[in-house]
This record gives C-alpha cells, structure tokens and sequence, in this order.
C-alpha cells in the first residue's frame, strides 16, 4: 500500500504493479478467512487446529512479499482473533490444553526477521542500541534454559519473547512505510476495539458455548464463573488481563483517530475494559489518560473531558444494572482497602518469595522455566511469574540478562521521551499507550506475547517517526540535546 504523495510520483506502470500486488495480497487474506470459515462450517475443525498455522504461516509470508502494511495488519488480527478461533475449534473437536493454533500470530509474525537476517549491521549501530541489547538476553536465556530444559520446552518461551523484538525491528527499517503502517495500526485498533469490544459486552451478558466450554476446562479462579454476568470478559483473547491491556491500549489509540466510527468504539471499548475487572488495565488507561492529558493543548483538553465524562456517565448508566453495579462496587473497593485484598496480599508474598529464590540463582533459570516450574493452576490464588514482568524477566533472563534487555528498553524511552521535536497527534498516543503499559509492569507481563507484541510495535513506529522525519536528532541522542529544523 502506498501513501497518496508517494503513489502520485510514481511512474504509471510501477503505480500499476503496486496496485496489483496490493489486489493479490488482499486475495490471499480473503482466502485464509474464506477457508477458515468453510472448515468450521463444514466440520473440518480438527484439520483446522493443524492447517490454520501453517495457512497463516504461509498467506503472510506470501503478504510479506506484497505488501508490508498489509502484512502488518494481518499479523495484529491474528494476534485479536486467534484465541476466539482456538476455542470455536476446541468446541467441535474436543479440548487440548496444548492447541498447535495458537502457533499461528508467532509464525506469521516471525517472518519479520529475514529483515534481521538482511541487516543485521543495524544492530553494531547506536540505533540499533535496543534490539541488539535485547536480542542478546533473550540469547542468553535461552542457552541456560536449554541447559536447564529440553529444546522443545524453551522453544515457546523463546517465540513468546523474540517474535515481538523481530516484528518491531522490521518496522523500524522499514520506517520509510512510516505512515502506512501508521494508517493500519489505527485502522486495526479501530474496528479491532469495536469488535472486540462489542463481543466482550455480548460474551458477559450471554457467554457462548465454545467460551463456557473452554473456561469449563481452563478451570481458572481469576476469570469468574462460566455463567452469563458472573464471567471476567477475555473477548476473543485468552484471559481478562491480556484483553485489558490490548483494548486499553486501543481506546488510548482512538484519541488521534478522525471519524465518527470511534465514538461507538469507545463506548463498547470502555464497557467491556469495565467488565474484565482487571485493576491493572484501568491503572494502566487511567495512568495513560493523565499523562495524555499533561501532553495535548487546551482545545484537545477540552475534547478529552467529553470523552471521560462520557465514560463516567456510562459508569454510572451501569450501576442500574444490579449485577453489574455489585460487581464493580467490590472490585473498585479493593483500591482503598488493598490490606484485605487476597490478590494484592498475594502479590506482596509473591514477589518476596520470587526476590529470595532469585537471589539464590543470580544467573537466572532460563527461558521455559516460568512454564516447567513456576506455573499458577486450578484455583491456586498465589501469583504467577506472568503475573509480573519484574518476575518473569528475572526468572528467564537473571540478573545479567534482565539488566541487558532494561538497557535496551531504556534507551528506546530515553528516545522517544526526551526528543526535541515535538510528536504528531499519533506518535503522542502511541508513546501514552507505551505510558500505560509501564504502569503495569509489576502487575502483568507486557514484554512478552500479544502484549509484548503491541509494546514493541508501537515504541519501534515511534522511533521511526524520529529517523525518518528527523534523522539527525536521532543520531545525536546520546549527544547534547539538538534543535531540528521544521
């Protein structure tokens, strides 16, 4: 996809081929949905769970080619929906605890790293700093844990940390689509959100069977009961936490969006973020909405108090449903008396019985040790390493490896948080959403998987907007601060 400047200075036939690559990758993506759907209307649903990875697999790789922004967009709806698609399948053909089509987000979003492979001198430059930081923790982990571990059980822990850093260092040198992928990142959140949202409002008031079903066998304490107004929403994701987060960061991203289709996209958004009861995603847009608000000028302020006091006539539209409103009431209490909280008493303990563990092995136990050792079940209420990324960092990475990959992190925040050029509307957001990803640090897991995904997709769009529109004050960051000229 090109942008319309870009397309208008090409010569007519090389408009022409664009457009029709851009037809045939489409015609790929509409063949993966129309199989899809044909196989679980058609009852091919346990072919599905073996097919619909290695179909997806190959569309983007096929898309990869064609279309990079397409590819991009392919690749978030896949991490949206996936899980949804997993339990369709699960309900036609039987539970399996380990199901191979939740493959299907990493391996399409792997084939972002032939761009590694093809430059990998970007990574022994300053601007490659981030990537080559992390890159190299997660190498480490993965040799202990493999030390530690078999192959086959480092190797999803492995996908679920890389896969995100691959992804946003193919978005980065391809910071010359800077704007395309801007227009699907927005366009992806946007109806992602409506539907999403839309679903999750619907799944609390009526729970589907394939949800019930799968929650039946999950047989989790932290997504409520598998009854209608007693669930935690997940929507079309795997649990209450990671659909908080993803629909927190899109009712962040909505902000910088035009268009009268945002409005109802953020009443579903925000109804359905109310009805996960995860504390951390309503820290994570509350923190984000404050700092947002300290960021934008006084007409946008003006605008963004109709929006929060939209979502507090809805809060209270929702106090007469009883259910709901008794719901709420006990969750939001649980913010002004944390002493009797068990979750929060939990995390307390947990964290100082990980600390003395960790302290015990500064070397760290590897990728795979979160899943082989450390892994919450049943109605345990103790916490989980996913639970923490503080946890989950120091248990896979230790101390060496965490403060390698914190480096790298550092340096992207030291970028996008101290330029001396002021962001567009979307490069504001997507450093808010980054905000209020960071206020759920010691609460969630937002380095790795889906969550990983989004952090790493947005702070790597947000460094291209620097280099591409503003390359020497990218080049002399860690330098005296410079003025770029507009």
């Amino acid at each position: 996809m090109t942008t319309v400047a870009h397309s208008q200075s090409l010569p007519f036939y090389e408009l022409r081929a664009n457009r029709a690559a851009e037809t045939q990758a489409w015609a790929a993506v509409i063949l993966l949905a129309g199989v899809t759907i044909a196989s679980l209307v058609l009852n091919f649903s346990g072919i599905l769970r073996f097919a619909f990875p290695v179909l997806s697999f190959l569309v983007a790789a096929f898309v990869f080619r064609l279309s990079k922004s397409l590819y991009v967009g392919l690749v978030l709806w896949l991490w949206f929906l996936t899980p949804f698609l997993r339990r369709l399948v699960d309900l036609r053909s039987g539970w399996e605890s380990s199901n191979v089509l939740l493959l299907a987000p990493y391996l399409a979003a792997g084939i972002s790293g032939i761009v590694l492979f093809n430059r990998f001198s970007t990574l022994g430059k300053r601007e490659g700093l981030p990537f080559a930081c992390t890159l190299a923790a997660i190498a480490y982990g993965t040799i202990i844990g493999v030390a530690r571990y078999s192959v086959a059980s480092v190797l999803p822990a492995l996908l679920a940390w890389i896969v995100p850093v691959l992804f946003a260092f193919f978005v980065y040198e391809n910071r010359h689509l800077y704007k395309e992928f801007r227009r699907t990142i927005e366009r992806s959140f946007l109806y992602g959100v409506l539907l999403m949202g839309g679903y999750g409002v619907y799944q609390f008031f009526f729970l589907p069977e394939w949800d019930r079903y799968w929650m039946q066998n999950v047989n989790l304490s932290s997504f409520g009961y598998y009854a209608p107004m007693q669930v935690r929403v997940f929507s079309t994701m795997n649990a209450p936490a990671p659909f908080a987060a993803v629909i927190m960061a899109g009712l962040l991203l909505l902000f910088a969006m035009p268009g009268k289709l945002r409005i109802p996209a953020a009443i579903v958004g925000f109804a359905a973020l109310l009805l996960t009861m995860s504390r951390s995603g309503w820290l994570g847009l509350l923190v984000g909405t404050i700092w947002l608000f300290s960021q934008i000028s006084n007409h946008q302020r003006m605008q963004m108090l109709v929006g929060v006091l939209a979502c507090a006539l809805l809060l209270s539209a929702a106090g007469y449903t009883p259910v709901v409103k008794d719901i709420l009431s006990d969750r939001i209490h649980t913010f002004s008396d944390p002493g009797h909280d068990v979750s929060y008493v939990e995390r307390i303990k947990g964290h100082e019985e990980a600390f003395d563990r960790i302290l015990a092995e500064p070397f760290g136990e590897g990728l795979g040790s979160v899943e082989n050792e450390h892994a919450v079940s049943g109605n345990e209420e103790r916490i989980g390493p996913h639970d923490s990324s503080i946890l989950e960092s120091l248990y896979s990475l230790g101390w060496f490896g965490t403060l390698l990959y914190a480096v790298g992190l550092a340096s992207i925040f030291v970028r996008l948080f101290h330029q001396p050029v002021k962001p567009n509307p979307f490069g504001i957001v997507a450093r808010t959403v980054l905000v209020g990803f960071a206020a759920q640090f010691l609460l969630n897991s937002i380095l790795l998987g889906v969550l990983g995904f989004v952090v790493w997709s947005l702070a790597a769009i947000c460094l291209a907007e620097i280099k591409e529109q503003h390359p020497a004050v990218f080049v002399q960051f860690d330098q005296a601060p410079v003025k770029a000229s507009s």
